[in-house]
């Protein structure tokens, strides 16, 4: 507790008041702009002002790679030191294309999928028996980068085509 000197004879006040704390006793302030920040400038701000990271998510962008879209709470809005902030991070519109050669073709489709990504043209060739039924080729190639969702073609190996030249002369 602080005391202050009163003199009973020239202040009107309350001598058993309370003294007025300088200091807030709340730690309510407005939510600072974290939008087109850096993820990285955002996530210091909000330790800075003792805010912890919740959910943070992702959303496919061409421009703007790395940089908050979104928040949660807004701009503006009143929080306290404890509170948890939300972040949407802009992130690339282009995936690395998975290597899926000597999948069998059904589970080429299913890492395309998690890779969001769709299987496009699906041919055979002629290949050994031991490459029957795998994926020998495909296109584009492995660890390009594509857009989300875009196809990538297979070949898939088939010993039946195989050709045997005629060596009997």
């Amino acid at each position: 507790h602080r005391f202050r000197e009163i003199d009973l004879k020239r202040s009107p006040e309350d001598p058993c008041a309370e003294p007025e704390d300088e200091s807030p006793t709340d730690d309510k302030f407005a939510m600072v702009n974290l939008v087109g920040q850096t993820e990285a400038d955002a996530r210091g701000i909000i330790v800075t002002q003792g805010l912890i990271l919740g959910k943070r998510s992702e959303r496919p962008v061409d421009e703007g790679v790395g940089r908050v879209l979104e928040q949660k709470p807004e701009a503006g809005t009143v929080v306290r030191r404890g509170d948890v902030v939300s972040l949407v991070v802009a992130s690339s519109n282009l995936v690395f294309v998975p290597n899926l050669t000597g999948l069998k073709p059904e589970e080429a489709r299913k890492l395309l999928k998690e890779n969001e990504l769709k299987l496009g043209q699906v041919s055979t060739v002629s290949v050994r028996d031991d490459q029957a039924g795998l994926v020998v080729n495909q296109d584009p190639a492995p660890n390009s980068r594509i857009s989300r969702g875009g196809l990538v073609s297979i070949e898939v190996g088939d010993a039946n085509e195989l050709t045997v030249p005629n060596l009997i002369g």
